[in-house]
């Protein structure tokens, strides 16, 4: 009986509220709904609930009442479209780390034609063998034979500019955004490797 008459109440004032003053109501239930829907569709974005935020950026569109309240919907629609875009990079980099095959190598010694042979290992397993070969200008050819997990790949180790190059990867210091200088031939050899195998330096 008491909510009834509250609610009669209510409509009693503001049946008696002038027009302006009734419009100011509805500004400040807009304004509210408003804000609610903003804090919303923001944690919605920072939990990747895109759906949710896709959603109730739909329904805030109902509730502006300036200017500020249009940009406010464009940066909602912006972080969106940012956190997308990372949510995408972070799979990406996980499927990859998940995807990435773990390699050894060891076991060298003098192969035929000066080259120098070592066993290659991927997971665990024996996979062919990584060969190396010193050149007259102090560089190391490498290449890869009898791997079922590496792709055709030509490289070379530069010791003066300390590099790695390959057809697959290309260098390992120019032209890249995280440049790699390369000190140890060991080195150069498993960055040779990864990169037939896993695609990456």
């Amino acid at each position: 009986m008491r909510y009834v008459f509250l609610i009669l109440l209510s409509t009693l004032l503001f049946a008696s509220m002038s027009d302006f003053d009734q419009f100011e109501q509805f500004d400040k239930q807009d304004k509210q709904e408003f804000n609610s829907l903003k804090n919303r569709i923001q944690k919605c974005i920072k939990k990747w609930d895109f759906e949710c935020a896709k959603k109730d950026i739909k329904k805030i569109k109902k509730y502006v009442t300036s200017k500020k309240d249009s940009k406010v919907i464009a940066d909602l629609k912006i972080a969106l479209s940012n956190e997308k875009y990372k949510k995408q990079e972070y799979e990406e980099a996980k499927r990859r780390a998940n995807s990435k095959k773990s390699i050894r190598i060891g076991n060298c010694h003098s192969g035929s034609g000066g080259a120098i042979m070592c066993s290659l290992n991927v997971n665990g397993s024996y996979d062919g063998n990584i060969f190396y070969k010193l050149k007259s200008n102090g560089d190391y050819d490498i290449f890869i034979l009898g791997s079922k997990n590496a792709s055709i790949n030509s490289g070379f180790y530069d010791t003066n500019l300390h590099r790695v190059w390959t057809t697959s990867c290309g260098d390992s210091v120019y032209g890249r955004s995280h440049q790699k200088f390369v000190y140890e031939l060991s080195k150069a050899l498993y960055m040779y490797a990864n990169c037939s195998i896993n695609g990456v330096y």
